[in-house]
């Protein structure tokens, strides 16, 4: 699984915890240990009509332009 993992710049410390109802819904939910400064919490929920593999990558997708929009990228 990927999720918030894949939108994650490479070498940041991560810890999440993912979950995936059997209707459609996908998330995770995490910690996120920069190079400096604060940790970053991002949590994460979507759902679509099935467990298509494409939601964990709306998941990623979203992370990398969240952490990119705060100036945490």
């Amino acid at each position: 699984m990927a999720r918030i993992k894949a939108g994650v710049p490479d070498g940041r410390r991560i810890a999440h915890k993912t979950g995936t109802g059997g209707y459609g819904p996908t998330n995770d939910v995490s910690i996120l240990y920069p190079p400096s400064g604060a940790p970053v919490i991002p949590a994460a929920y979507y759902h679509a009509a099935s467990d298509d593999p494409k939601n964990e990558a709306v998941i990623a997708e979203a992370t990398r332009i969240a952490l990119t929009t705060f100036g945490r990228a």
